[in-house]
């Protein structure tokens, strides 16, 4: 099926809070007593054409019905990652690292290993495949680092190609570059470029320098995988005499098109001589640097830090704690930064954070551990972008124990596709309609459509059309028109491969420029 995604402004689609990338949650390990895994859908309605707006805001996203596993074989008791069609909202596969199950829950690597570890807080990260011919493939990066109380197990990052129409899996490759074959920590994240089909995978090695940690960064574009950089930054994160890394978790939100906020969490341990800490500075993802002027915080309490989340416009760091369950807010930008405890769940084991489509960021309160019965429980805090300290404080403030799941542990929530840009909306225009002109409104009164090699613009009143052009997101010209002149209906003929585009149409008095994806 061939899919046109218009990328207008908010302005234009102002209900849109959220992407569908992060359409479902499916996380956790059943227990034999009980086989479900805990699965959420965000979206909830027609599979393939789910409502524009998410659960509303107040209530649960609901809990669809958890499918029966042939082999009953999935679990994540931490990592894990799920696609979802951005356009449609269908589930494309998702894995833990080590298996990868497709949108049927048909295991697809059977016999062998991914490689990841699913003890692993972030064991796997997905990316597309940018600007490849024939159906759409994805990347699956998959770190093989975890460390636990019980031991530890470590490797460099591999990959893998799939593509969920056919089922084709290849690989692995190894990453490219210096730092390619060296094994790397805990903790890794995939940062999209905000107007190329670019994106940016950060990772961490294992072994520190003297008074920074190394952070390799690789380039994934439409000639494949390739290294950036690396950068140096504090603090130097070290290994203890088993040369185990502490658990780690990255986090990343976008301040503005051109930067984002970036932050990696580091757990201590009995025997590290080393306090749990935060790190955090600045990502530039037009050229995949790392701002060297990064902040370090210190967090002398007890528990073991587990996992960091942005608020949505970045204002404030919530991080978590394990062993006892607590739930901070950091407020980071102020002169004099500042942390709040706004929970504590007791003596169990608490886990992930993750900003929900909704709005709201979702914590788990208790994953349960091996062998233990009782119920993984999650909540939520309803204003992440208010002090927990402001009068009057909102309340409630949070809701505790709101999803409750019978004997099943998961210490983490899953990762998402990297997310489109945030000040966009989605229209779905099926290529049935555009063929019975179907009008795709990209402003007011202005419309397109695209059959198979024509490209068409239509105006609800005669348009002075001075200029009217379309090139591709590396600049190379597709069409160029002078008409100048009024007109309400302009056709050109032309073939448009997949991809990205950028539309600019010139009136007497106004330009109008959007960005289009063709899939």
């Amino acid at each position: 099926m061939r899919s046109i995604l218009l990328c207008l402004s908010l302005f234009y689609f102002s209900q849109v809070f959220g992407q569908f990338e992060s359409r479902y949650w499916i996380l956790g390990k059943q227990l034999d007593s009980f086989p479900t895994i805990l699965n959420l859908d965000f979206f909830p309605g027609d599979s393939l054409y789910p409502k524009s707006i998410p659960a509303q805001r107040g209530e649960l996203p609901p809990r669809i019905q958890s499918s029966t596993y042939s082999s009953s074989s999935f679990y994540s008791t931490e990592g894990g990652a799920i696609a979802t069609d951005y356009i449609s909202g269908e589930l494309l596969f998702y894995t833990n690292g080590d298996e990868l199950f497709d949108a049927q829950h048909q295991q697809v690597n059977q016999g062998f290993s991914l490689g990841g570890n699913p003890a692993s807080t972030q064991s796997v990260v997905i990316c597309p495949q940018p600007a490849i011919n024939g159906d759409p493939s994805y990347l699956i990066f998959v770190n093989p680092s975890a460390s636990d109380t019980g031991g530890f197990s470590t490797g460099h990052l591999i990959y893998w190609k799939f593509t969920p129409q056919t089922g084709l899996l290849s690989g692995p490759d190894s990453l490219p570059g210096p730092h390619g074959l060296k094994d790397v920590g805990e903790g890794m994240t995939i940062i999209p470029h905000p107007y190329k089909e670019i994106y940016w995978l950060i990772t961490r090695l294992r072994i520190p320098n003297f008074s920074n940690s190394t952070y390799p960064i690789y380039k994934i574009d439409s000639t494949g995988v390739s290294y950036a950089n690396a950068y140096r930054l504090g603090p130097s994160v070290p290994t203890d005499s088993s040369l185990r890394t502490p658990q780690s978790s990255m986090a990343f939100q976008k301040k503005a098109p051109d930067s984002y906020y970036f932050a990696v969490s580091f757990a201590r341990w009995p025997n590290f001589s080393f306090p749990n800490s935060i790190m955090i500075t600045e990502f530039n993802p037009l050229l995949g640097e790392l701002d060297l002027s990064s902040k370090q915080f210190e967090f002398g309490y007890q528990g073991v830090m587990y996992d960091v989340e942005f608020s949505p416009t970045g204002k404030f760091l919530y991080f978590s704690t394990s062993q006892p369950s607590t739930l901070w807010q950091l407020e980071w930008q102020r002169r004099t930064p500042r942390w709040t405890r706004l929970r504590n769940f007791g003596s169990v084991e608490g886990g992930g954070l993750k900003l929900g489509a909704d709005g709201f960021i979702y914590f788990i309160e208790d994953g349960l551990s091996y062998g233990q019965e009782g119920s993984l429980s999650i909540g939520r805090i309803l204003y992440p972008e208010r002090s927990y300290l402001s009068l009057p404080r909102p309340k409630p403030y949070y809701q505790d124990s709101l999803i409750l799941f019978e004997q099943v542990m998961g210490y983490n929530f899953p990762e998402f596709l990297p997310p489109l840009p945030k000040d966009t909306a989605i229209i779905v225009v099926d290529t049935a309609d555009i063929s019975t002109n179907t009008k795709n409104e990209i402003s007011p009164g202005l419309y397109i459509q695209y059959q198979p090699n024509q490209f068409v613009v239509n105006f609800d009143e005669e348009f002075f059309l001075r200029r009217f052009r379309l090139v591709d997101l590396s600049g190379r010209e597709i069409l160029k028109e002078y008409p100048r002149r009024y007109v309400k209906k302009l056709k050109v003929n032309v073939h448009l491969d997949r991809g990205f585009y950028i539309l600019s149409v010139e009136g007497l008095n106004e330009k109008i420029v959007r960005k289009l994806l063709l899939k």
